[in-house]
């Protein structure tokens, strides 16, 4: 879609605030794993501020970290990934110098520096992926949690040491018991 010779994904550590790069597809992948002190290089820079960066010359930009984990790549952006106004990581896409992309690729399908149209639609990609990232986030650290409910002594009352948001737990268990009850006259 983008056209793009490396993607990546940058996450904020929420305990030290270094910025961590998780995941490097394509060119440059030996840069998984690196951290950077909060606010270095463009995605620290995106992720501190919350605003895309575009850099059609990452060689001569001053912004860029790593430039030993640059290798080919000539025009890059990066947008933030942002959910419920907290920025939680990055989302970067790079290509490669416009002669390497033309041998690659074939005659007539060099692709110019990335534009400002491609940015939005990295912006819309990433806000997907921020939502998915977020999701599955909230779902281990459910998973992570002692069960609680009708079987483990919460809502129906029992011994249960945490009161979980009584209001919605009660209108659950009140939901099931009309289900029950309805099941019960249909038979």
């Amino acid at each position: 879609l983008l056209k793009a010779d490396n993607a990546s994904l940058a996450m904020r550590d929420p305990v030290s605030g270094e910025t961590v790069i998780e995941f490097v597809h394509g060119t440059g992948r030996a840069g998984t794993g690196v951290r950077l002190p909060s606010g270095e290089g463009i995605s620290g820079y995106v992720i501190s501020t919350g605003q895309p960066y575009l850099s059609n010359d990452l060689r001569a930009d001053p912004r860029f970290a790593g430039r030993d984990l640059l290798g080919d790549l000539h025009a890059g952006a990066c947008v933030p990934l942002i959910v419920q106004g907290q920025t939680i990581g990055a989302l970067w896409v790079a290509r490669v110098p416009r002669a390497s992309a033309s041998a690659e690729r074939g005659a007539g399908e060099a692709h110019p520096d990335i534009t400002a149209d491609e940015l939005r639609l990295l912006a819309a990609i990433a806000d997907i992926a921020a939502n998915a990232i977020h999701r599955t986030t909230l779902y281990e650290q459910t998973e992570q949690r002692p069960p609680y409910g009708p079987l483990h002594g919460g809502w129906a009352g029992g011994d249960s040491k945490v009161h979980h948001g009584s209001r919605i737990a009660d209108r659950v268990q009140d939901d099931l018991q009309m289900d029950r009850g309805c099941r019960g006259r249909r038979q």
